[in-house]
């Protein structure tokens, strides 16, 4: 932008109050509106240290099914990973392959993870209602919490032992055999 002198129409220049405030008006509008040249990028490279949204790298996680009455390490893969992940995966369980192998589990169907926390080494797992309608035995108790445990200490490197529970009572009274 340039800055003309202003000229009466004889061709004389205009020397009033009102071409001191366009020029500085002018001035004013080339620094706040951004006239001024902004700097051009010089790598050809994207610029943007956003994601792209293009696919993510999935990650690794371990969930325990029961083939017979024996814990079984199934490798899955999911959005992130730790143990929160690996329940809520556990949560679902086998898949029609896993159950081709001959893979179970002793969760019953509908059961959601409610919470999960770590405090001084101990896992804090609490279960929706549902946990609560494994049918009942002292093999099943076993089961889903050989299935629990296992899951979680292979998934968080902080748990050293799992608390149970079902709606914030404690599983040795919400899933007795």
């Amino acid at each position: 932008m340039t800055l003309e002198v202003l000229m009466n129409g004889s061709g004389k220049r205009r020397n009033s109050a009102l071409s001191v405030a366009l020029a500085a008006v002018c001035v004013a509008a080339m620094l706040v509106g951004g006239c001024a040249k902004q700097p051009v990028p010089t790598s050809s490279g994207p610029q943007s240290t956003l994601p792209t949204g293009g696919p993510q790298k999935a990650a690794h996680i371990e969930v325990f099914l029961l083939q017979g009455e024996t814990p079984a390490s199934v490798a899955r893969t999911a959005q992130t990973d730790g143990a929160q992940e690996a329940l809520v995966s556990l949560m679902r369980g086998p898949t029609d392959a896993e159950k081709q192998q001959g893979l179970t589990t002793a969760i019953p169907a509908g059961t959601r993870l409610n919470s999960y926390a770590v405090s001084d080494g101990v896992a804090h797992v609490d279960f929706s209602a549902e946990m609560k309608n494994y049918g009942g035995g002292s093999t099943i108790v076993q089961e889903i919490t050989e299935q629990v445990t296992r899951t979680v200490t292979a998934n968080d490197d902080r748990a050293k032992s799992v608390a149970i529970s079902v709606d914030g009572v404690p599983a040795e009274e919400a899933i007795q055999p």
